[in-house]
């Protein structure tokens, strides 16, 4: 260590001030010392006058001694309070500062523990969402996979691509993101249904009619074998929630947003498990003209 360093310890012992701290620290035990003398002093008073007051209840012959064991419980009760309310007076000071340090601790520990209270926090709530258990498939900020593993502090997803592949990696996903992020779920149940929309962009000059037309078929052909248990599903789904929600049958949507551009967006509904599956044989049919799709 060089002098520069002694030097600077040497200007910090030489800045306190040492006689404040002495008077502070004084202070301190003064007051302390004559709170525990009026405590002591508080007590032994209270339990000199019960004994005096005893001692005359005793020597009063006119009152039955039931009358006197009565007496003697409430002059207890009486002193209790008193001497209670007497400690309080005396060390509210203290109490209110401990009360303040109290209240400072769980604060600090509060932020301290933050990220594993959100995590906790976020478990409760995952466990209550039935598509976030194990064996289901959620997105939550854009992440995507397959719920394969959960704790209190962390979900483990099988991640899967764009075209419902699975990739191999693994994410963990911390449970605090179910309390900020949005969690969409996609339940793997072969009997259920959703809408989902599928985009075909053209040039405003192409013949969107012919791909519309083409696409309707497409449509109808693909969603042909499943179309009665569809519907049956979205009558179920709109009796329950009170909605009326479109109906299953294909159907195709415009949308121009650029002068020069249009996109045709065929709306069909698909088993959640062949979303990605039914996406690649529209485009397939609508990229090879003439072919037939199974």
């Amino acid at each position: 260590m060089d002098d520069a360093y002694f030097r600077d310890m040497k200007d910090t012992f030489l800045s306190i001030d040492w006689h404040q701290m002495s008077l502070v620290t004084v202070a301190f035990w003064e007051s302390l010392g004559s709170r525990a003398t009026s405590t002591i002093a508080v007590l032994l008073a209270g339990i000199l006058l019960r004994w005096l007051i005893g001692v005359w209840l005793e020597k009063d012959t006119s009152l039955p001694h039931p009358v006197v064991v009565q007496w003697r419980q409430r002059l207890r009760y009486v002193l209790l309070i008193i001497v209670g309310i007497a400690l309080l007076i005396i060390w509210a000071p203290q109490l209110r500062t401990f009360a303040v340090s109290i209240v400072a601790v769980a604060a600090a520990l509060v932020i301290a523990f933050k990220e594993l209270i959100t995590c906790l926090t976020g478990a409760v709530i995952r466990a209550g969402v039935e598509g976030a258990k194990i064996g289901g498939r959620i997105t939550i900020k854009e992440i995507h996979g397959d719920v394969v593993g959960n704790n209190i502090l962390s979900t483990t997803l099988l991640e899967v691509n764009d075209f419902g592949q699975r990739t191999g990696r693994t994410v963990i996903v911390p449970n605090s993101m179910f309390l900020t992020e949005s969690a969409y779920t996609e339940t793997v149940d072969e009997h259920r249904y959703v809408l989902t929309m599928i985009s075909v962009p053209l040039h405003k000059d192409d013949d969107w009619l012919g791909v519309q037309e083409k696409l309707m078929q497409i449509g109808t052909l693909l969603s042909e074998p499943y179309m009665r248990e569809a519907k049956k599903r979205f009558a179920q789904f709109n009796r329950k929630f009170g909605f009326n929600a479109p109906g299953p049958e294909p159907k195709v949507l415009i949308d121009w947003i650029d002068p020069d551009k249009i996109t045709l967006n065929l709306r069909m509904a698909v088993p959640v498990t062949e979303q990605n599956s039914m996406r690649q044989e529209v485009f397939r049919a609508i990229l090879h003209k003439g072919e037939k799709t199974a």
